[in-house]
């Protein structure tokens, strides 16, 4: 569905605070399961001069899927690549967004709250035996995706609360999201050698504990998933 162009005169800066966020790393089957919960469900990239261009769910999945080798083999998946699909925005409703008209094409803009999607990496302290997420640099481990929605936002200096709207199907959504990280994921089980457990709130999906002790992120800084502690 083609998104409306308009401009920032009539829409207003979009700002957003007390974000809702979920960290999980999963495999393209179970992000699916979480996809088919969102209907209607379409995704659009908001990085660069998209033009509004819709992405389906399934190449997503598709995406994922080619995770596990690409993270085993050199940390991650390429970066180049991923830019063609994140960060993203799954709405309900396309008015939701609207484009900006600029000399190299058309911005993605958020009018509305989305639910946002983008890659995730984090950093863990020796120092401090802490995690810490959204992070970047070289020692920055990738761990899949982060999702993220704000509760307040602010248009042409008005507040409002992004659960009022009775139309908008995005409270379901984050029911549905919050089962599905129960029901599909588990907190994940990383461990320090010399320091133990550690607290986090990082989540993996279930389908990814076969391979996740071969992550050369984790192994790098020294930390285990926790059926390989003893080994």
């Amino acid at each position: 569905m083609n998104l409306e162009v308009s401009s920032l005169e009539q829409e207003g800066i979009f700002q957003a605070s007390k974000w809702l966020k979920y960290f999980v790393l999963c495999s393209g089957s179970e992000l699916c399961k979480l996809m088919q919960k969102f209907d209607p469900l379409w995704i659009y990239p908001l990085a660069g001069f998209s033009g509004g261009r819709l992405v389906a769910p399934s190449l997503y999945v598709d995406e994922l899927e080619r995770w596990p080798k690409e993270i085993i083999q050199s940390k991650g998946p390429d970066s180049a690549r991923l830019r063609t699909f994140f960060p993203a925005a799954l709405v309900d409703d396309p008015s939701a967004l609207w484009l900006q008209e600029v000399s190299q094409g058309h911005l993605v803009k958020i009018r509305k709250p989305v639910l946002q999607m983008q890659i995730h990496h984090f950093i863990y302290s020796h120092l401090t035996h802490a995690i810490y997420p959204m992070a970047m640099g070289q020692q920055a481990i990738f761990w899949g995706l982060l999702l993220t929605y704000p509760q307040v936002y602010q248009v042409k200096g008005a507040i409002y609360e992004s659960f009022q709207d009775p139309r908008s199907r995005t409270r379901a959504w984050l029911t549905d999201l919050r089962a599905w990280m129960r029901r599909e994921t588990v907190l994940a089980p990383l461990v320090v050698p010399t320091q133990g457990p550690l607290c986090h709130t990082l989540r993996l999906g279930k389908e990814c504990l076969g391979w996740i002790h071969k992550h050369p992120g984790l192994k790098e800084l020294q930390i285990r998933e926790r059926s390989q502690y003893h080994q």
